[in-house]
C-alpha cells in the first residue's frame, strides 16, 4: 500500500502553484502562434479538469462515500482525498490564472471581472488545502476513533451520537470539526460559484 505523505503533497503544490503564478506575472510573457495554442490547451484543461473535480466532488463523490461506507472508512478515505483535492485545485486554478493572463490584455473590464473569479477561486482552494483541511482531518480521525470504541464507528450514514456527545472531549472534537468542515463547505462554494461565473462567461462571450 503506498503511504501518501500530504504534507509533501501540499509543498509540491505550493511549488506548482508558484511556478504557474509567476509565469504569469513575469514582465513581457505574451503568447503567439504555436506556442499561444499550447496555452490554450493548458487553459481549457486545467479549468475544466478543476470545474469537473469541485462538482463531482461536491455533489456526487461526498455523498456516495458517506451513505454507503462505515463512518471511520469513509473517514480514512476522506483525510486522504480532501487534502488532495484542494491540492489539486490550487495547482489547477493557478495554472488556469497563468495560462488566461498569458493570452489577454486585463484592461478590458470584462476580463478583469473573470480573472477576479479566477483570483476567488484559487484563494477558496489556497484557504481549504493549507489552512482548513489540516484542521478538519486531525479533529475527524480524532472523533472517529473516540466512535470506535462505543460501536458507532461502524455504522452508515447519519448516526445517533446523543451519547457520546455527553462525553466532553468527544463533544470538543465534534464541535471543531463541524465548525471548520461548515466553513471549508462554504468557502469550497464560494470558489464552484466563481468558477461557474467564469464559465458562464465564456459561454457567453467566447472570450478565449
Amino acid at each position: 500500500m503506498i503511504n501518501l505523505r500530504i504534507p509533501q503533497v501540499r509543498y509540491l503544490a505550493a511549488l506548482l502553484a508558484t511556478i504557474a503564478l509567476s509565469f504569469a506575472l513575469y514582465p513581457g510573457n505574451s503568447s503567439t502562434g504555436q506556442s499561444s495554442k499550447v496555452y490554450t490547451f493548458l487553459y481549457f484543461f486545467t479549468f475544466v479538469s478543476h470545474y469537473g473535480a469541485q462538482f463531482w466532488m461536491t455533489f456526487v463523490a461526498g455523498l456516495l462515500l458517506f451513505f454507503n461506507l462505515p463512518r471511520i472508512w469513509f473517514g480514512h478515505v476522506q483525510s486522504k482525498l480532501f487534502p488532495l483535492f484542494f491540492c489539486f485545485g490550487f495547482v489547477t486554478s493557478s495554472i488556469t490564472i497563468a495560462t488566461f493572463v498569458s493570452q489577454h490584455r486585463l484592461d478590458d473590464e470584462n476580463r478583469q471581472k473573470q480573472i477576479a473569479a479566477l483570483v476567488v477561486s484559487l484563494g477558496a482552494d489556497f484557504i481549504n488545502a493549507f489552512l482548513l483541511s489540516p484542521i478538519i482531518v486531525e479533529s475527524m480521525l480524532q472523533r472517529f476513533s473516540m466512535e470506535k470504541k462505543s460501536g458507532k464507528a461502524y455504522e452508515v450514514g447519519f448516526t445517533d451520537l446523543s451519547e457520546l456527545l455527553k462525553n466532553p472531549e468527544y463533544a470538543c472534537v465534534n464541535r471543531t470539526f463541524r465548525l471548520y468542515h461548515g466553513l471549508s463547505g462554504a468557502i469550497n462554494m464560494i470558489g464552484l460559484a466563481a468558477n461557474t461565473f467564469h464559465l458562464y462567461n465564456l459561454a457567453m462571450t467566447n472570450d478565449v
